[in-house]
């Protein structure tokens, strides 16, 4: 006992004897309750004793008569047949009379109600003993205001010393049962110590509306929480701060956010804990773990051993009405969180921060449901879910995010299923279902849908995977716009490199006319969609710099307009099949400001030399016609890229062996500033039409 605060009083320390005593007591008693079958069996000993003496007394000469006396009862002076009764009656008192002395003790100690169940008082005894138990409500009589019926009891001592005796074993459980217990301050654990309900989340710990529970402080919390400590050595004994093996389970914490200004849920600084909880109405958090960053000259042997010691798991966690994040995540590393809900957190409901002064990556979610987050006017985040270090997760329900979905920043990141549904708009504002801007991030399944949008708001769209960002791979992804407004809206705007989705479908972005379903502005893509029902299926944004080496292959149908432009100024790869031309085309796309392109001098007559060229530009100067090309040869293609500058426009005219579709517009001045191309394949007697693009001008 040496080693419990000093402000325990002398009353305190009394009760704590007490309960080592009790402990002593139902042991004793506990052996002494013996069964039948024992009982005979010492019967049968003390027959064989008591006849062994009589034998020995007479051998030795003593008198009959004290040997009789052994069977004397000598409270109440009965005789018994025998002293093997005897000996049996006198174990049956002391059994009786040790109960007695601990029933008395236990009505000194605490509430004896809390031992009443189906079970016995000794079986309940053993129970609560068992692990180095106790129950919390033994330390009623600690809990002020209890004879006032109007005030609120603050439980918080009683708990606080359950879990401070329990400490002073080594660790241990304190147990709660069905109630709400509320607390003035916050409730410190430690090391290996595990808080624990009886019935599952029926236990609860409401913060008063005038506890002191500061920003930087949970209704639960380790000792010396201290945000960004950066203390990592988790040997025994543990420095100031840091705790490991915590404990919480099937209990509920409820911040009472509705009456107070600050405080979280749960603070924890340390690894290996396990949590199992509810936590609700929070001003601030409503969890929040952290633990240190190990430093670069530890790095040896130390760090396998540091890696295994952060190992933490939570599993059936609920968080609820918290104004700030649902969960903020600053450590450990390697956690695995099995289910998580969070509803209605103001900021976001998860936030995995960077590696920093915190060691946070390795992060593992088996399944994640959040809904309507974000709706906080202070809200920093703007994304209902942040990850900025690595995470593998299995699935995340992205369920009406009021701002932006998901924000991936963590490398190497993972997620097998997203799922998007009913995004909302709330405020004007560019706003994503999911944005990456990472490296090495990979989704197995990404589906969104429902998504409704307010009126007036900017820009948004469902995933924008951003500059810098490099293999991205989407392995299957289904984007259903469903607009029900007039704001401008994407489907997916790539600008990174190295992107990979091989089966991409996109539906219905279409009430406004600045709507896209795909937007490439990035390079090296490889991307096969499906394109129905946008207002512009697909467009080419070299806005920021030139897109090269895509390779695109789209199925487009019901959509107003295909495509925008067709990659004019890059190297790309666009195959595609209309059902506004009714044909397949691959265009190969290599403009003037790319090398592999030959850019020729206008005259009155252009001939090739197929031999030599297959794909050329000309800027047209007047009238021109095109001459059979040299050389031919069978299955081979040729590409004319044809330009007007702001001079006006110039009629072209096909040489006899080509057999195409091309028209000059009856009023050349129509086609000013704008370009056409139209490529060819030989059949071995004309070239005929492979693919034709007529006038357009680029937006």
């Amino acid at each position: 006992m040496s080693n419990l605060p000093l402000s325990i009083n002398s009353e305190i320390y009394q009760r704590l004897n007490d309960i080592k005593d009790l402990k002593e007591l139902s042991r004793i008693a506990r052996d002494r309750s013996l069964s039948a079958e024992e009982k005979a069996r010492l019967a049968e000993i003390a027959s064989n004793l008591t006849k062994k003496q009589v034998e020995a007394a007479l051998a030795e000469g003593d008198q009959l008569k004290e040997i009789l006396m052994l069977r004397v009862d000598p409270e109440t002076q009965e005789t018994l047949p025998t002293a093997a009764d005897m000996v049996q009656k006198m174990q049956a008192r002391n059994t009786a009379q040790l109960a007695q002395e601990a029933k008395e003790r236990i009505e000194q100690i605490g509430d004896l109600d809390s031992f009443r169940d189906e079970f016995g008082i000794t079986e309940k005894m053993r129970a609560e003993f068992s692990d180095r138990s106790v129950n919390f409500t033994w330390f009623n009589k600690l809990v002020p205001n209890r004879s006032d019926p109007i005030k609120e009891w603050d439980w918080q001592p009683a708990i606080q010393f359950a879990i401070e005796y329990v400490r002073s074993l080594g660790g241990g459980k304190v147990y709660g049962p069905r109630g709400i217990f509320g607390v003035m301050r916050p409730v410190i654990t430690y090391s290996n110590i595990t808080l624990k309900a009886l019935d599952d989340y029926l236990t609860v710990f409401k913060a008063l509306d005038d506890a002191v529970i500061g920003e930087n402080e949970g209704v639960i919390q380790t000792a010396d929480f201290l945000p960004d400590r950066n203390a990592w050595n988790y040997y025994e004994p543990y420095p100031e701060g840091i705790h490991m093996n915590v404990k919480i389970d099937n209990i509920v914490i409820d911040g009472n956010r509705h009456n107070r200004r600050t405080g979280n849920g749960i603070c924890i600084y340390g690894g290996a804990w396990k949590l199992n909880v509810s936590v609700i109405n929070c001003r601030g958090h409503g969890i929040w773990t952290e633990c240190g960053m190990i430093g670069s000259s530890t790095l040896g042997d130390d760090w396998d051993d540091y890696i295994n010691m952060h190992e933490s798991y939570a599993g059936n966690v609920k968080i609820s009405n918290c104004d700030k994040r649902g969960w903020y995540f600053k450590g450990p590393n390697d956690t695995y969180i099995h289910k998580l809900t969070v509803k209605g957190a103001g900021w976001a409901a998860f936030y995995q921060e960077k590696e920093g002064k915190s060691f946070a990556g390795g992060l593992k979610i088996g399944e994640l449901h959040y809904y309507v987050c974000n709706w906080a006017n202070d809200d920093p985040d703007l994304f209902s879910f942040i990850s900025k270090a690595s995470l593998r997760a299995k699935q995340v329900y992205n369920d009406t995010p009021l701002k932006n979905g998901m924000l991936l920043q963590g490398g190497a990141s993972h997620i097998a299923d997203v799922r998007t549904y009913k995004r909302n708009r709330e405020l004007n504002g560019e706003y994503w279902g999911l944005v990456i801007d990472g490296l090495g991030i990979r989704i197995g399944a990404y589906y969104s849908a429902n998504r409704t949008e307010k009126d007036g708001g900017l820009d948004g769209g469902d995933i924008w995977i951003k500059p810098g960002s490099s293999r991205t791979i989407i392995s299957s992804c289904s984007l259903y716009g469903d607009d029900t407004s007039k704001t401008k809206s994407i489907g997916l705007l790539d600008q990174g490199e190295n992107t990979i989705i091989p089966a991409l479908m996109i539906q219905a972005y279409h009430n406004n006319p600045l709507s896209r379903g795909l937007v490439i502005g990035g390079n090296y893509a490889m991307i096969t969609a499906r394109i129905k029902q946008c207002y512009r299926a697909i467009t080419w944004d070299d806005a920021i710099s030139p897109s090269f080496g895509n390779m695109i292959k789209a199925s487009l149908s019901e959509n107003t307009i295909d495509f925008n432009s067709q990659n004019q100024y890059s190297n790309n790869v666009f195959e595609y099949w209309s059902d506004k031309m009714l044909k397949h085309v691959i265009d190969s796309k290599t403009f003037i400001k790319n090398e592999g392109l030959e850019d020729r001098e206008w005259s009155s007559h252009i001939q090739l030399d197929s031999s030599k060229e297959s794909n050329i530009s000309v800027i047209l100067r007047g009238a021109t016609t095109m001459s059979a090309p040299l050389h031919p040869r069978r299955g081979q293609e040729i590409t004319y890229r044809l330009y007007v500058g702001n001079d006006g426009g110039y009629p072209v005219y096909w040489a006899s062996i080509f057999q195409t579709t091309w028209r000059n517009p009856a009023d050349l001045t129509q086609i000013k500033t704008m370009r056409a191309w139209v490529t060819f394949v030989y059949t071995g007697e004309s070239w005929e039409q492979k693919s034709y693009q007529e006038w357009f001008r680029r937006e």
